[in-house]
């Protein structure tokens, strides 16, 4: 698991969701939250706060990697601008 910073709660209080445990999520859930710990060094905390309903993850994911190709194809877009639009 990767390393906890400190401004990373333990836990998600905001909403009082119930956030299962990764060894309860479907491996092909498992393999990205890995594989997101391993190239950014954690997880960020809205992958973790939808895992609760796994249909909003995956929409969620869908959203995202569908954001991040569609800008790729366009070269004039710098990686940090992508990261901007997501973020606004």
């Amino acid at each position: 698991m990767a390393r906890r910073y400190r401004a990373q709660p333990r836990q998600k209080i905001a909403l009082r969701l119930p956030i299962p445990s990764r060894k309860s999520l479907p491996p092909d859930l498992r393999k990205y939250f890995s594989i997101c710990d391993e190239k950014i060094g954690f997880l960020p905390n809205v992958l973790e706060v939808y895992s609760f309903n796994e249909a909003k993850l995956r929409a969620f994911i869908a959203m995202y990697n569908d954001l991040m190709l569609r800008l790729q194809t366009h070269p004039a877009r710098a990686r940090n601008d992508r990261r901007s639009r997501v973020v606004r």
